[in-house]
C-alpha cells in the first residue's frame, strides 16, 4: 500500500530528481550491496578479491590495513556517511569489482530494479551509471499538475498518469500512458477553436517519439494504446515500461503547458484589441 505522502502527492518525482539521495533509496541500495557481497558469514575467495580491490582501487588504502574482523562495519560507516555522489561512485565501482561477470550483471540488475521502484533518476547502462531524467522534465510535469488554468478533467488525467507511474508498489505504465494521452484529448476538446492547430495530431507525434525507441517487429506502442482508447484493441500492460510512461507524461505535460499558454495569450491579445478599439472610439 502506498504511503500517505505518496497518496497526497506530498512526495513527488522532484524528491528524487535533484542531485541528492533519499534515505530510503540509500538504504535499499545498501541492502543490495550487503546481499551481494556480505551475505555469507564466512570469508570466501570472491569476497576476499572484492575487498582487496575495494581497498586498493576505490579507497586507495594500504591492503595490509584491511580489518578482516570488522570490514563490513568499516564499509558500512563509509557508505552511510558518504555524500550522495560518493554513494553513486561506490555503487558504480561495485558493479565491476566482482570476480565473476555474472555476479556483476546480477548486481547491476538488482540496483536498476531498486532505481526503478524508487523513481531514482539513474540507471546502469553496462557498468556505468547514467542520468535518465533531467530537471526540465520534472519542471514540465509539475507545472502541468499545479496549473490553475487547467480544467479539472485534464488535471485529474495528468495526476492519474503521474500516480500510475509513481506507484512504488504496483506501477501500471501502460495505463499511465493512456491517461497522459487522455489528458491531451480532454485539452483539445476544452480549448475548442483556441487550441493550436497541431494539438489534434499530437497523439501521432508522441507515437513517433516512442517509435524512435525501436519496435520494428510490431506496431508502435502509442498506436496500440490509441487503438485501445478507441475501443478497437487493448494494448497489453507489459508493452509499456517506465521510460515509455515517463516520456508520455513529460511530453503531454509540456504540450498542455504550451497549449494553455498559447490560449491564454490569444485571449489576452483579443482583450487588448477590444480595449484598443474602445479607446479609439472614445
Amino acid at each position: 500500500m502506498r504511503s500517505f505522502s505518496e497518496r497526497t502527492r506530498l512526495q513527488t518525482l522532484r524528491n528524487l530528481s535533484a542531485d541528492a539521495i533519499e534515505p530510503g533509496l540509500r538504504n535499499r541500495l545498501w541492502n543490495v550491496i550487503h546481499a551481494s557481497c556480505f551475505s555469507s558469514p564466512a570469508w570466501s575467495p570472491d569476497l576476499n578479491a572484492f575487498v582487496d580491490r575495494l581497498w586498493d582501487e576505490y579507497f586507495k588504502w594500504p591492503q595490509d590495513s584491511i580489518p578482516h574482523a570488522t570490514v563490513l562495519q568499516k564499509i558500512r560507516d563509509y557508505y552511510f556517511h558518504a555524500e550522495w555522489n560518493q554513494v553513486y561512485d561506490f555503487i558504480e565501482f561495485c558493479a565491476g569489482a566482482f570476480p565473476e561477470n555474472d555476479s556483476n550483471a546480477r548486481f547491476t540488475a538488482k540496483v536498476n530494479g531498486v532505481f526503478t521502484q524508487e523513481l531514482a533518476p539513474y540507471r546502469f547502462l553496462g557498468r556505468r551509471l547514467v542520468r535518465v531524467t533531467s530537471p526540465e522534465e520534472f519542471d514540465a510535469i509539475e507545472q502541468a499538475l499545479a496549473s490553475v488554468d487547467l480544467l479539472e478533467a485534464i488535471r485529474e488525467r495528468l495526476h492519474r498518469a503521474f500516480d500510475l507511474l509513481a506507484d512504488r508498489r504496483a506501477p501500471n505504465y501502460q495505463a499511465s500512458v493512456r491517461e497522459s494521452l487522455e489528458g491531451l484529448k480532454a485539452l483539445d476538446s476544452s480549448l475548442g477553436e483556441s487550441a493550436p492547430k497541431f494539438l489534434r495530431g499530437m497523439a501521432e507525434a508522441v507515437e513517433s517519439g516512442l517509435a524512435c525507441l525501436g519496435r520494428p517487429e510490431k506496431a508502435p506502442l502509442m498506436k496500440r494504446v490509441w487503438r485501445g482508447l478507441s475501443g478497437r484493441r487493448h494494448a497489453r500492460r507489459q508493452d509499456a515500461g517506465f521510460e515509455d510512461a515517463k516520456f508520455a507524461l513529460v511530453v503531454c505535460s509540456a504540450l498542455v503547458n504550451y497549449a494553455v499558454g498559447r490560449a491564454a495569450r490569444a485571449d489576452s491579445e483579443l482583450e487588448d484589441g477590444v480595449l484598443h478599439c474602445a479607446k479609439a472610439q472614445a
